[in-house]
């Protein structure tokens, strides 16, 4: 079980996104896909606005290109419980995540924190991250 550190204005938690969790997401939004373009939704070719010279996302398709923000909040909540778990601490207050100024951030967090849990482990990567904290 790998633990990550998810940071919420400069504050670092540690993060886990182990079976429970990951079996948590599944019945909460019933697959893994769903709970995946909730925290990291898939922009459409008619989320760009051609007219703009740099490409911006057009405001007048709301909701297209937007990230589930109670999903942010649930998730970032249940990885950082696990991650208290995981770590044999007693789990922090979870208050910050409601008024974290960057639930973007948040949410590109939780993603690689989800997708780097997927990816197997196997002994040259155990041994690369021994290498990197001595």
């Amino acid at each position: 079980m790998r633990l990550f550190d998810l940071e919420i204005d400069g504050e670092k938690y540690k993060a886990c996104c182990g079976l429970r969790a990951l079996a948590e997401l599944q019945k909460k939004y019933g697959n893994l896909t769903e709970f995946e373009n909730k925290i990291a939704p898939k922009t459409n070719d008619h989320d760009i606005d051609d007219e703009s010279p740099d490409g911006d996302l057009d405001n007048d398709t709301p909701g297209k290109s937007d990230i589930d923000i109670q999903a942010v909040i649930d998730t970032a909540i249940l990885f950082i419980k696990e991650g208290a778990l995981a770590a044999g601490i007693e789990c922090p207050s979870t208050d910050a995540v409601y008024s974290a100024s960057d639930p973007y951030g948040i949410a590109a967090q939780l993603f690689i924190i989800y997708v780097e849990s997927l990816i197997p482990d196997n002994e040259d990567n155990e041994k690369n991250v021994e290498n990197q904290t001595k």
